[in-house]
């Protein structure tokens, strides 16, 4: 097989493969051929239902998103209020909600700049619920890891 020279391709053996069906659609040969070599360790298979904002209001709730970030890093009482903005009341409702270590999907053939945005987003909102939770539980600390993932095709196709 020759190198391949897409982003997929580079990342191919430092992810895990992940699968976008349309309903109804017919199994994916390259993963069912996986699944059969022997060299697959476990598999699990998942429905999920998934529901997108409009491309307009998801811009707009990025754009919010940022302009308070921007409020929030000017000091660092504020900035322990960031997670607030996203409809949290205390560190506890978060954490008990979210856990501890949170995970982010990253599509790692359409990396942007706003996937980049969202990766920093979610980083200073789990960190501001993090420092604003220290106040009461000192040495409290929280994770965020970014799962990468390539979705340049789709099975059955």
């Amino acid at each position: 097989m020759a190198p391949s020279t897409s982003k997929a391709g580079k990342f191919h053996h430092a992810q895990l493969r992940s699968v976008l069906d349309d309903v109804g659609s017919t199994s994916d040969e390259v993963w069912q051929h996986m699944l059969s070599s022997g060299h697959s360790i476990s598999n699990a298979e998942v429905t999920v239902d998934l529901a997108l904002p409009s491309t307009a209001s998801a811009e707009d709730s990025l754009v919010h998103a940022v302009e308070k970030l921007s409020e929030a890093l000017r000091s660092s009482d504020r900035f322990a209020q960031f997670y607030r903005e996203f409809g949290w009341a205390s560190p506890c409702e978060y954490f008990d909600a979210l856990g501890e270590s949170q995970v982010m999907v990253v599509d790692v053939d359409h990396n942007d700049a706003d996937d980049r945005l969202a990766i920093i987003l979610l980083s200073c909102q789990i960190a501001s619920a993090n420092a604003a939770r220290l106040a009461t539980v000192p040495g409290s600390n929280c994770n965020v890891y970014l799962d990468a993932r390539t979705y340049e095709t789709k099975s059955g196709r």
